[in-house]
């Protein structure tokens, strides 16, 4: 008996082809469990309690109030723990507005607010930015949170040890 036959089957059992698409099927999920299964793997050592403000403009009065001091605040579409919520400050929302005569000012949007929200998070530095849990962020992402009474989308505006 021929390892492979006229057939083009190794020993009478499989298809080379389809052996081949197996192979590369495996690899590929096997690289895959590699590669992302130790993504969010940091040791204690790094982590690190790590301040950041982010930025929600334009919300209700209602959402601004509804978010209080102690509050976890989760990443909406991971549902990762983000930070705990340690201080807010409510202003006014303002939208640029160019006039009849050019004039460009700031106006006031009646019943809308901006929040600038203080956070405390568990996370560590690295090369590529602040780490929490799985996922990276800088000054200036955008990101969608959520508590388990309320969803907002913020962008970070600052971030210190």
């Amino acid at each position: 008996m021929a390892f492979i036959d006229k057939k083009g089957k190794i020993l009478g059992l499989i298809n080379v082809v389809d052996l081949l698409i197996i192979a590369t099927i495996i690899v590929f999920i096997v690289g895959g469990i590699l590669k992302f299964g130790k993504l969010g793997k940091i040791s204690e050592e790094g982590i690190q309690e790590i301040k950041m403000s982010i930025k929600v403009e334009g919300i209700s009065d209602g959402l601004a109030n509804a978010i209080k001091k102690d509050d976890l605040l989760k990443d909406s579409v991971r549902g990762t723990d983000f930070g705990r919520v340690i201080d807010k400050k409510i202003t006014p929302h303002e939208e640029m507005v160019i006039g009849k005569d050019g004039k460009v000012e700031f106006l006031e949007i009646p019943d809308s607010y901006d929040v600038v929200i203080d956070i405390i998070a568990r996370g560590t530095f690295t090369d590529n930015g602040v780490l929490l849990g799985n996922n990276s962020v800088f000054i200036g992402s955008e990101i969608r949170l959520k508590s388990s009474l309320y969803v907002f989308d913020s962008k970070i505006v600052n971030i210190s040890e």
